[in-house]
């Protein structure tokens, strides 16, 4: 196949593409709660099929665009009609959000499009390595949903370390840019201590992302729970009053609450 040939192609493609997107967006307008419990299924069911075929459409616009035999003019067509971040906003993000929000009715349904999301972005991932970054945060995303489904602490975690493990990646290739310490301080689970340092780090970075202060915040003023070691208490304590303003030499160990 010519460059010609697959400009053209490519053009097809994203033809396709167009209205499916604008039928996501509509249908994603419809008020669930109002149906019944079996309109709400068939309405997911329908819904999950037409993500999946924009998910579908996606892969092959990135496979073709992206072909060695594509022309420069070709390859720009990604960024020129926003395909990444529109193949996250209406391929995933919207249909996860409408999912996560009719929890645990919706529980199956949303298992199920997520394992087919997770492979699809993983194969993109494989064979389209010009954005293998923004297929790494989207793994990781993936996973993190992954993990808010579950009720067992041990499933949890699993998915957590999956999550973890692609933003580490991203953030090694990409280490200016705050956002990802954010991602990886939301998947450290329990450790107080690890959630601390990734939130920091966001903050310091290049490119800050803004949010992670507001939650180094929450972190600083939460509870003591009854399995965090007194250190960590005390650890994080001493952070929020560096954070507060208050002098090094006025924070002792009685000001700390320590003996």
């Amino acid at each position: 196949i010519d460059s010609n040939q697959l400009f053209t192609e490519i053009r097809c493609i994203h033809a396709h593409i167009f209205p499916l997107e604008t039928k996501c967006i509509i249908e994603g307008l419809s008020v669930l709660p109002r149906m019944s419990k079996r309109d709400r299924m068939m309405r997911w069911s329908e819904q999950s099929d037409l993500r999946r075929q924009l998910l579908l459409g996606h892969c092959e616009f990135f496979m073709s665009s992206q072909h060695p035999q594509a022309s420069p003019g070709a390859r720009s067509i990604v960024s020129e009609f926003g395909m990444l971040g529109r193949m996250r906003r209406y391929g995933i993000q919207e249909f996860l959000s409408t999912l996560h929000a009719q929890l645990p009715e919706s529980k199956d349904h949303l298992i199920s499009f997520l394992c087919f999301a997770i492979r699809i972005v993983e194969l993109l991932y494989e064979t389209v390595p010009a954005f293998r970054l923004f297929w790494m945060e989207c793994l990781g995303d993936l996973y993190c949903h992954r993990s808010y489904v579950e009720d067992d602490r041990s499933m949890i975690d699993t998915w957590n370390r999956a999550a973890r493990s692609w933003f580490l990646m991203a953030s090694a290739e990409n280490p200016t840019e705050g956002r990802l310490y954010h991602r990886l301080a939301a998947v450290a689970g329990s450790n107080p201590l690890r959630q601390l340092y990734y939130y920091a780090k966001s903050g310091m970075s290049r490119e800050p992302f803004p949010a992670s202060r507001e939650s180094l915040w929450a972190l600083l003023n939460q509870a003591t729970s009854k399995e965090e070691p007194a250190f960590c208490h005390t650890f994080r304590q001493i952070h929020a009053l560096i954070l507060m303003g208050v002098p090094v030499v006025q924070i002792n160990d009685n000001y700390c609450g320590l003996e």
